[in-house]
């Protein structure tokens, strides 16, 4: 079963808030799934989150850049997004702790990239709603000065 992303570099909302970094390996990704390689495109989505959470993390807090850098994707979900980390499924955070052998066992793969790509959707809306907070605070600092 093939399923394309929901965000395209058009949806400025979106995509084009994002680091360089998470576009190249989003975009690899999506063309790794439309060409048939999942097993590549699979990976490409875990890195492509790994770097969209890794982002959100360092704007919300920008003192702890280098720790955020060096720590994994769960370390940086338990860390830096624990209030969101209620959200996820255990099955998905079972996944993103688990190696490629693991993944290959059953036929659920494909379920595993939908749940990643859930995830990637999830914190695209929330870097998007983060900045506009950002936006709204920033205007009320100018208002106040």
């Amino acid at each position: 079963m093939l399923t394309i992303p929901g965000h395209t570099f058009q949806d400025v909302s979106l995509i084009q808030n994002t680091s360089k970094k998470f576009q190249n390996l989003y975009t690899q990704s999506t063309h790794a799934e439309l060409q048939g390689n999942d097993d590549i495109a699979f990976f490409g989505y875990i890195k492509s989150l790994e770097v969209l959470v890794k982002d959100i993390a360092m704007i919300e807090h920008p003192d702890s850049e280098d720790m955020v850098l060096f720590s994994s994707l769960i370390q940086c979900l338990e860390k830096f997004h624990s209030t969101n980390i209620h959200l996820f499924s255990k099955k998905l955070l079972e996944v993103l702790k688990n190696d490629y052998l693991h993944y290959q066992k059953g036929p659920e793969f494909f379920s595993y990239t939908e749940l990643v790509k859930d995830c990637i959707d999830y914190f695209l809306l929330y870097l998007e709603l983060l900045q506009k907070t950002f936006s709204l605070n920033d205007k009320r600092t100018e208002k106040e000065a």
